[in-house]
């Protein structure tokens, strides 16, 4: 496993110039959130990294708290993601609606969105992806 640790090793790669990487699966790592703040957020957001894919499925200690460490990274100017993989981690209706300000935003480039078995509900849906989707900002197109 990774862990935060391993992804806090990655940091300084892919925030080098000389980075080419433009897709990245650390899924099923246990990253949890606090690898994500601490190494993927900051990375995201620096203007030499490149990663437009970014798989995060399984991590099961993400959470909701993962889902809302993302948004600042999301809706950052310098972040390219345009797929993003959460499948498997837990994110629950809280989840989503955490996600939902970054989807809405003018900067954020998702165009992809994998949230599957994530136990969503009728709630997570309801409340969080139907108000996003018809957004002018929202660029998803398949769930």
């Amino acid at each position: 496993m990774l862990g935060a640790h391993g992804v806090a090793a990655l940091v300084p790669a892919l925030r080098h110039a000389q980075c080419r990487l433009a897709w990245l699966d650390l899924g099923f790592n246990e990253l949890g959130a606090n690898g994500v703040m601490a190494g993927l957020v900051p990375a995201l957001q620096h203007a030499h990294c490149r990663l437009t894919a970014l798989g995060l499925a399984g991590q099961r200690r993400l959470t909701a708290a993962g889902a809302a460490a993302l948004v600042p990274a999301l809706r950052h100017a310098q972040c390219r993601l345009t797929k993003l993989d959460l499948a498997r981690n837990g994110l629950g209706a809280q989840g989503v609606a955490a996600l939902v300000p970054a989807l809405r935003h003018a900067q954020c480039r998702l165009a992809w969105l994998d949230l599957g078995f994530n136990e969503l509900g009728a709630n997570g849906v309801m409340a969080g992806l139907v108000p996003a989707l018809p957004h002018a900002q929202c660029r998803l197109w398949p769930l």
